[in-house]
């Protein structure tokens, strides 16, 4: 029954847009007042040791979830401190706590009945399993298969081969090669030229004309051509720049467990 209670009270300050102290005081009052009304309307009507013990069980869950709290803040604290967050030293950080809980909760004054003491305990290993979810990262078998790099990740420059039907792209290294779309582009220019002078014949300034006309497509080509290139160009890095971090992030990770 407790952890049942627990279970859903954990879940709404999880929900809590903000966690402190005041909302979790209203949430808590809430419940309280959730489980009079059920209580009161029960058919059958409860017996009055069953209302005690739902009672009992709520308060028992608000003070669980309030040690939770309290720990886990001062866990998470001490987890961010470590020269070296890795799975052993918090390990290690865990048994100190553990081995700390021991020796005073014994001795604490006022005495602590078993019940609370229990809870403590509970709440010690419920703030570790927090804290070991949320260092948890996918193990380095599950990121290799998640994301491997693509070859231009690994290289400075582009010199990776070319994938399986590819575009061409300029290369410092291996010139360049026009895509097929502008080699038709540029040879129905030169064709256009060439009819165009055919059909001036003597005509110097219909001559002119044409080549003039020639010299026009070429540079409105090459100026098509040269857009092109730098857009393609800048959409690979910009790619290639989202995949870097997606593979650096995998990699470093907020810890390995």
């Amino acid at each position: 029954m407790a952890a049942d209670y627990y279970r859903s009270l954990a879940d709404a300050v999880g929900a809590l847009a903000h966690n402190t102290p005041e909302a979790r005081a209203e949430l808590y009052q809430r419940g309280r007042v959730a489980l009079a009304q059920r209580l009161r309307t029960a058919q059958p009507p409860p017996s009055e040791s069953e209302i005690a013990l739902q009672k009992a069980a709520l308060k028992e869950s608000i003070r669980l979830v309030e040690l939770v709290a309290g720990y886990y803040r001062h866990l998470a604290k001490a987890v961010g401190a470590l020269a070296h967050n890795t799975p052993e030293a918090r390990v290690a950080l865990y048994e100190r706590g553990r081995r700390a809980m021991a020796e005073r909760l014994p001795t604490a004054r006022p005495p602590l009945s078993e019940q609370e003491i229990a809870l403590h305990k509970t709440a010690l290993e419920e703030s570790i399993r927090r804290i070991q979810a949320e260092n948890t990262v996918p193990s380095a078998i599950d990121r290799d298969s998640t994301a491997a790099p693509e070859p231009e990740l690994l290289h400075s420059h582009d010199t990776a081969p070319l994938a399986a039907g590819a575009e061409p792209r300029v290369s410092g290294e291996g010139g360049f090669r026009l895509p097929a779309g502008l080699m038709l582009i540029v040879l129905a220019a030169l064709v256009v030229t060439s009819i165009s002078l055919q059909n001036a014949g003597a005509d110097l300034a219909r001559i002119k004309e044409a080549v003039d006309f020639g010299w026009l497509g070429l540079l409105a080509v090459l100026l098509i051509y040269f857009v092109y290139v730098v857009v393609r160009r800048r959409r690979r890095l910009h790619d290639a720049g989202i995949r870097r971090r997606r593979v650096a992030a995998l990699a470093a990770g907020p810890g390995v467990n």
